[in-house]
């Protein structure tokens, strides 16, 4: 009998934990405040803008080098990749003080490059097939440029997911048509409701707009060129700006396309909670099965001893 509770009180166990999984994978816990945390923050941030006219060494460093050894091949950096390196800092681009220069990412990179190769070299004084690892070389040598990317994706990825709210209020506003209604003030407002990267998208839009609306859409187009989504709002934008009446049209097809997706997006993400659902209900049903007949059978057995 003992054996029998035992088993019983392993499968209430192992119930309640998958229990937990299922509702912390389902449901998303209310985050509590914390006041000391917030306070931290802030002091953080005072402190970081009165560092922020500092001089960096080690920042001013890695720029001058790069540049002396511009027409190199290797240690330079081409006005190709510059621009390359440039675009995906300004759509990566973070709160933080300090910015990244495409000239510091490319010192990273051959940073990264010569002290794996040096490893690799000594560590083959010691073991000879240690000098096999210089093949991946490349690999380390795109490691800052791919975590930058990384982040990027990420990125895109959330503005796509918040773009279409934000659409659909430019949208209702603009429909409107009252000569009055400012970009500016319909991205001021919406700023507060926005989080991570399309927050930051909408705050660097809103400061490019103090020098008018069409260099705004013009450098937002510019640093997002890879988004189709972010090209197709400023097209429609700027022809609304010419006094096209056809703007209108354009707008609302727009976000018919964008609700579209949207409602095409909940309903793949709800059938694949659905499988999920499903695989862990059977996996339960499954484990709890087998701990009853595991249970029965030792029952079964201790009788017949």
């Amino acid at each position: 009998m003992t054996m029998f509770y035992l088993l019983v009180g392993a499968a209430i166990f192992v119930f309640i934990i998958f229990a937990k999984f299922i509702w912390q994978s389902f449901f998303v816990e209310k985050q509590k405040s914390n006041a000391k945390q917030t306070t931290k923050n802030r002091l953080f941030n005072v402190n970081e803008k009165m560092d922020e006219n500092k001089p960096d060494f080690w920042s001013d460093f890695k720029r001058k080098t790069v540049t002396k050894y511009k027409g190199i091949p290797l240690l330079g950096l081409s006005e190709n990749n510059r621009e390359y390196l440039q675009q995906l800092l300004d759509a990566t681009e973070t709160d933080s003080v300090k910015i990244k220069t495409p000239e510091e990412v490319h010192f990273d990179q051959m940073l990264y490059l010569a002290v794996y190769v040096v490893a690799c070299l000594l560590l083959s004084l010691f073991w000879k097939y240690a000098i096999i690892g210089l093949l991946g070389a490349y690999a380390v040598y795109r490691m800052p440029i791919t975590n930058i990317k990384d982040k990027y994706e990420k990125g895109m990825k959330e503005i796509t997911f918040q773009f279409p709210a934000f659409f659909d209020t430019v949208y209702v506003q603009y429909n409107k048509k009252d000569t009055s209604i400012l970009m500016s003030d319909i991205v001021s407002t919406y700023i507060p409701i926005a989080t991570g990267a399309f927050r930051r998208l909408l705050k660097r839009f809103l400061l490019d707009l103090e020098q008018g609306e069409d260099y705004a859409l013009r450098s937002l187009d510019a640093i997002y060129s890879d988004s189709s989504l972010i090209h197709k709002f400023c097209s429609i934008m700027r022809l609304r700006l010419k006094g096209d009446e056809a703007s209108y049209l354009a707008m609302s097809t727009f976000r018919d396309t964008l609700q579209a997706n949207v409602k095409d997006w909940m309903l793949a993400d709800l059938e694949k909670r659905k499988k999920k659902a499903n695989k862990i209900t059977a996996f339960m049903v499954t484990f709890i099965l087998a701990i009853v007949m595991i249970v029965y059978f030792a029952t079964f057995i201790g009788m017949s001893l």
